[in-house]
Formats: C-alpha cells, structure tokens, sequence
C-alpha cells in the first residue's frame, strides 16, 4: 500500500488532501496510509531486508544507519526497540 501511495501522492509533492482522498477511495485511514507511505519512501523495494518483518522497517524508517541496523540479525520488535533505546512493549496475557 505504502509504494502504491507513494506513486499515487508522492510524500515530496503532494498535500495532505489528495493521500486523504485516496485513503477514502481504498479503505484506509489516513494515519495508516500515511505511515505505510512514509515506510515505502525510507525502504524503497530495492533496500528492503528479506526476512525482517515491515514492523523493524518501520522501526528503523527515520534512522540514517538504518541499512547497517536491520542488517546485523533477524529482530524481534523488543529486541530492535532496546537496541534502539526505547521501552519495549509489554505482552499481554
């Protein structure tokens, strides 16, 4: 959804009117289609890790050492967010 967003509103030249627009016709929030657009922009196809999940690219979208992160081991969202020293989410029980 993210690089169909991005062709279709491209972050760097469209305003917020036209991607909300197109979140309506598809279903979407506009939130949602605005982060899957931002995580498409940061990780175009050709730079995404197979293996990781689009929760660490997301995680890791607004790094400059993203590249370098993502590729040191399989992350878990925990384990990425202490890397990155942020709190870990809790699990529910």
């Amino acid at each position: 959804m993210g690089d169909l967003a991005n062709e279709v509103c491209p972050a760097d030249q469209s305003p917020g009117g036209k991607l909300e627009q197109f979140a309506a016709e598809i279903g979407l929030t506009f939130d949602a289609l605005y982060e899957y657009r931002r995580v498409a922009k940061a990780w175009p196809p050709a730079t995404r890790v197979g293996g990781q999940t689009w929760t660490t690219h997301k995680q890791l979208a607004g790094r400059e050492d993203r590249r370098r992160i993502i590729s040191k081991q399989q992350w878990t969202y925990n384990a990425l967010a202490e890397r990155l020293g942020q709190l870990p989410q809790p699990i529910a029980v």
